[in-house]
């Protein structure tokens, strides 16, 4: 006899089962690979410039690093209401700039307004 969870999932229709994970897990599967594809991008680049060998530490540092812009873009697109193809653009862009060059575009935006 198996135990009674109560009030299982399974125990409903198909059509009553809430879809609100379903949106975030597409919102999310939108985001995270643009943004790993944008830190690629970035440490392909400073690859060529010779400023890091490819098969390094600091790969797994930018999938790291891609992670955390993927939770920003998220907050960023859920703050300004934005569709899953803007989220998208903006996972990219953060992902590309990533911490440091989101801290020195925020500085210089600040030191301009003056």
């Amino acid at each position: 006899m198996a135990a009674d969870i109560g009030g299982s999932v399974f125990d409903k229709p198909p059509h009553e089962i809430d879809t609100g994970w379903l949106s975030v897990l597409k919102l999310w599967g939108a985001i995270l690979p643009f943004s790993l594809y944008a830190r690629l991008l970035y440490h392909r680049y400073l690859v060529s410039k010779g400023h890091r060998k490819f098969w390094s530490w600091d790969l797994l540092w930018e999938v790291l690093t891609a992670g955390f812009c993927a939770v920003m873009s998220a907050g960023v697109a859920s703050y300004l209401k934005l569709d899953i193809g803007t989220a998208c653009g903006v996972a990219s862009f953060l992902g590309w700039l990533g911490p440091r060059g989101l801290q020195v575009l925020i500085a210089d935006f600040r030191n301009t307004k003056k």
